[in-house]
């Protein structure tokens, strides 16, 4: 080996080790000023180039946005060890962490978020004289800053957008009537037939008074419409009123286990799965389930179960769901969060399967309650609203 090719080498490996110190010597925060141009407007999976799963990152972190294809951005970010990664996500999880505002003179100008607040912090800007737009009203709940959501739109603070309680905002709709699952079955059972035959022939016979047609679903022998299933507690509507009563506490004709007379809708591919009128593949659809949804179990069988979802009656595939018992005690409460704070407009994802990339069932602020089934060291079962799924451990916080 000639003495050139020796010192080249050397020099190389001077070169790598500077390079090394000098990305050792950079932090995180450093990093974020520098390079975090941009920001995640939610939890996001992020892919490699050849679509391999990655990482998923929080709402709120700061990445650096390099290149834009149609509907995908290239970004590079760090991991919580400090180390740099890269990916691509959806062009919707990305937006600016540049605080763009008109000041006082009119002139247009902006600041990376994280000088910008330091600035107001330390008095050397006062952001009352800054005008924003609507596009940062998120920072109210990020900095407690009022005055962020510009003197245009005094109304639109996210303290008007919260929600009173947890699930507040995601009670099922009431526009059916509650009558509705217990009268039209009974009503055109008793009508059709007589219909079917003719006046003369309807006047020879004998009508037989029809005989009252029982609910799937009683409370209290009184037929049942059920506007939210859990495992634990469910509300109904009996005769108009809505209540709030023990899941165990309705009646329904069931002949599966007692260990499996709950059902969550199971399909973390495709997110929603077929019922049908009978028992077979292609008989007539109902309706579309989705993932994480609770069902009742009528009956179960190898190839399809019956099932009672959503106020119909039908069959889906038996691999289309995980069966639980219903729940005697009630689950332990927590809160999502992110990175310890329950404040925020931050979303975390619920999904079908304790696994990346599987049907998102739901996304949630930080701050929502959840009842806890089992936390694991990745992954934590939860059930929030009507949804049973997945979150991240890292991303829920248990009261002391």
């Amino acid at each position: 080996m000639s003495k050139k090719v020796i010192f080249r080498i050397v020099i190389s490996l001077l070169l790598l080790a500077v390079l090394a110190s000098s990305a050792q010597a950079t932090s995180a925060d450093e990093w974020i000023r520098k390079y975090g141009r941009s920001k995640l407007s939610k939890t996001t999976d992020v892919y490699n180039q050849m679509g391999r799963y990655v990482t998923t990152l929080p709402a709120g972190t700061f990445v650096c946005r390099w290149a834009t294809y149609g509907d995908i951005v290239i970004i590079d970010f760090l991991y919580s060890d400090g180390t740099e990664g890269s990916g691509r996500v959806p062009v919707s999880a990305v937006r600016s962490a540049v605080v763009a505002f008109i000041d006082d003179k009119g002139i247009s100008n902006g600041f990376q978020e994280l000088d910008f607040f330091d600035k107001v912090r330390s008095g050397e800007i006062d952001p009352s004289g800054y005008k924003f737009t609507q596009e940062y009203s998120y920072l109210n709940d990020v900095y407690n800053t009022p005055w962020a959501s510009g003197a245009s739109t005094p109304t639109q603070s996210p303290a008007t957008e919260k929600p009173s309680s947890p699930t507040a905002t995601k009670k099922p709709s009431t526009t059916k009537k509650p009558s509705t699952s217990s009268t039209k079955k009974p009503s055109s059972s008793a009508t059709k037939k007589p219909s079917a035959s003719s006046s003369s022939s309807s006047a020879s016979r004998p009508t037989a008074t029809p005989k009252p047609v029982k609910s799937t679903v009683m409370y209290q022998s009184m037929a049942a419409q059920i506007d939210v299933l859990s495992s634990y507690e469910s509300q109904i509507t009996v005769n108009g009123k809505k209540l709030t009563v023990l899941t165990s506490e309705l009646e329904f004709e069931s002949s599966a286990k007692e260990t499996e007379r709950l059902a969550v809708i199971y399909t973390p591919k495709t997110g929603e799965a077929t019922m049908r009128e009978k028992a077979n593949q292609n008989a007539k659809m109902v309706k579309k389930c989705k993932g994480g949804r609770y069902a009742l179990v009528l009956e179960k069988k190898s190839g399809f179960t019956k099932i009672y979802y959503n106020n119909a009656v039908g069959y889906i595939r038996t691999s289309s769901l995980k069966f639980y018992p219903i729940a005697k005690e009630p689950y332990a409460e927590g809160l999502l969060s992110l990175n310890g704070y329950t404040n925020g407009h931050a979303e975390i994802n619920v999904r079908n399967k304790a696994e990346h990339g599987t049907h998102i069932c739901g996304a949630y602020r930080t701050g929502t309650a959840v009842r806890v089934i089992e936390i694991g060291k990745t992954w934590t079962e939860v059930e929030i609203d009507r949804i049973r799924g997945f979150i991240q451990t890292k991303f829920l916080t248990m009261p002391e």
